[in-house]
């Protein structure tokens, strides 16, 4: 396996920053960065780091995944997902909605974590990870947020950290890191990297677009 790599076009120009030795021959392995440090809007990679903390905080008993929450009108949003066409009133356990968040990229869904967990307490998991370049600000598709300049944010290196974490099992346990890598092999969402790729090619990985970004982001 050799990775992990985030590859994307924000407001025009290419960001670009790969992990390119294989991982498990070289825990380190040798970087190659094309301003892999340039702040960038998240789109939906920002899911990625959120599903490490709702699987770590489920591991340390701070939530249970078997819990369930009830889906309200307000709470639907445009954009990908299928939660938004389930009628108000139903029911979705927290593992459903990783889920969704991670192989259909549901913005309802990954909202509805937000909610969950709290903002400040995903940030705060975030600089424990050491994305010190990551920012959730709003949740997903408040465009009204965005247009006061409210934005989240990270950067290329902060992005390929997280899928290193997740690979090499250093800030995760085995248990998460497989759960993890489970549902990042199961995205729905494969037209840009894994459509380059030979037939068969495993990609764990996600995906992010919104105006200005379009983002690519995983271990191959």
């Amino acid at each position: 396996m050799v990775g992990p790599y985030s590859i994307w076009v924000s407001a025009g120009s290419l960001v670009v920053q790969v992990m390119v030795a294989p991982l498990d021959v070289m825990p380190l392995g040798v970087t190659a960065e094309m301003t892999g440090g340039v702040v960038s809007g998240t789109a939906s990679v920002v899911k990625v780091p959120i599903l490490v903390t709702c699987l770590r905080q489920a591991e340390g008993g701070e939530m249970s995944l078997s819990e369930a929450v009830t889906l309200r009108g307000s709470d639907k949003v445009n954009g990908s997902g299928v939660l938004k066409a389930l009628p108000n009133g139903s029911r979705v356990t927290l593992a459903r909605l990783v889920e969704l968040m991670v192989t259909r990229s549901d913005n309802t869904a990954t909202n509805l974590l937000i909610s969950r967990i709290g903002m400040d307490n995903l940030n705060r998991s975030f600089l424990e990870m050491g994305l010190t370049g990551t920012q959730l600000s709003r949740k997903m598709m408040d465009f009204s947020r965005r247009k006061e300049g409210v934005e989240n944010w990270t950067t290329a290196r902060d992005v390929s950290r997280v899928f290193r974490e997740i690979y090499q099992t250093r800030e995760v346990s085995p248990a998460v890191s497989q759960a993890c890598l489970s549902l990042l092999k199961r995205q729905e969402i494969n037209d840009r990297l894994p459509a380059l790729l030979p037939p068969g090619t495993v990609v764990a990985h996600k995906t992010g677009l919104e105006k200005g970004v379009c983002h690519d982001s995983g271990i191959l």
